[in-house]
């Protein structure tokens, strides 16, 4: 059930979600799932939006949790069990704050490696072969 989430939950669109946990219920009906925790993300990606300047709430958005800071959490996990990711949505949509405040905090959180690189391709530059 956790890789079934893992593995597809961050490819779904948000319209999309309630569904996709509604079969997985079904499928799965004594299965509970607790939510995973990563110990110091949320902290330090609240400290490096900090750094950075970045907002870390809407003044709209009066949730408990964001959907930047969530999408923050879903690039990670995507990171854990995937080699290449591509991420897709509308302009100003925070795409590159994202991957760069997570490259930043991964750094922090592993001082043995002190920093991610981040490299960025045009698929359309990129032959088959």
């Amino acid at each position: 059930m956790r890789v079934l989430l893992d593995m597809n939950r961050s490819k779904l669109v948000d319209e999309d979600i309630p569904l996709f946990q509604s079969l997985t219920k079904d499928l799965f009906p004594t299965t509970q799932i607790t939510p995973v925790e990563y110990p110091g993300l949320k902290a330090n990606i609240r400290v490096m939006t900090e750094k950075l300047g970045l907002l870390w709430n809407n003044p709209r958005d009066t949730s408990k949790e964001n959907a930047w800071h969530l999408s923050v959490e879903q690039f990670y996990e995507t990171h854990n069990v995937r080699h290449g990711i591509m991420i897709l949505g509308p302009a100003m949509a925070g795409k590159t704050s994202t991957i760069y405040t997570l490259a930043k905090v991964m750094g922090e959180m592993n001082p043995e490696k002190k920093k991610f690189t981040v490299i960025k391709m045009n698929p359309k530059s990129i032959t088959a072969p």
